[in-house]
């Protein structure tokens, strides 16, 4: 059964981290978002949740350079079922050369840090451009992923600048590259696949 995307009630800032050191306190599930930078990470965050501006997106790729932490309420469509609070994390970019060394370095002991850690992490999305497809770095980040028992959502996004056809393709060859059952093919700018990686990140926070 399909599953409609939820009512978003709240959702805000709550909390960034630029080091493992200052990580907030574990509450509600997280949903952590990573990828390239420049991928439309901000942006799908943003779309996913109704909202503009909440997460900053930028035409300059490194531009999140610390993990940020929102605050998440969503109840099914229809008010049926109670209410869910959720925590989405959205990570700092990989794979962006145009920073120091120790920046660099800076940022892959917070992502490793992070998925290491003992937090409530329910699934992390794992997101690629539709058009560049995954490289090494992303595979590297599976394999580690899996490493750890984490849950992976891989979604393929800026669907939208490919053709109408081409759009599972895309989705289907990203997770074939990947080594996945399946990926997500995701347009911030259409809204498709918003209901699909709704259904599923609910599915993975809150098992039935």
């Amino acid at each position: 059964m399909r599953v409609k995307s939820p009512t978003v009630l709240t959702a805000e800032f709550a909390a960034s981290a630029p080091t493992v050191d200052a990580l907030p306190p574990a509450g509600a599930v997280e949903i952590a978002f990573a990828g390239r930078s420049n991928v439309g990470k901000s942006s799908l965050t943003n779309s996913l949740l109704g909202r503009r501006k909440l997460v900053r997106t930028s035409s300059r790729p490194g531009c999140t350079r610390a993990a940020d932490f929102f605050r998440v309420v969503v109840e099914p469509r229809g008010g049926a079922g109670g209410r869910s609070e959720l925590c989405f994390v959205d990570l700092p970019g990989f794979g962006y050369a145009q920073v120091s060394r120790q920046e660099r370095q800076a940022w892959v002991g917070l992502l490793n840090g992070y998925f290491s850690s003992d937090r409530p992490l329910a699934a992390v999305v794992l997101i690629c451009d539709a058009r560049r497809g995954p490289e090494e770095e992303e595979r590297e980040m599976v394999a580690r992923l899996q490493e750890l028992g984490r849950d992976i959502v891989p979604v393929v996004t800026k669907i939208d600048k490919l053709p109408r056809h081409a759009h599972e393709r895309a989705a289907r060859e990203t997770a074939a590259s990947l080594q996945l059952p399946s990926a997500i093919a995701w347009s911030s700018v259409t809204g498709e696949g918003r209901d699909r990686l709704w259904g599923r990140l609910l599915e993975l926070a809150f098992p039935p």
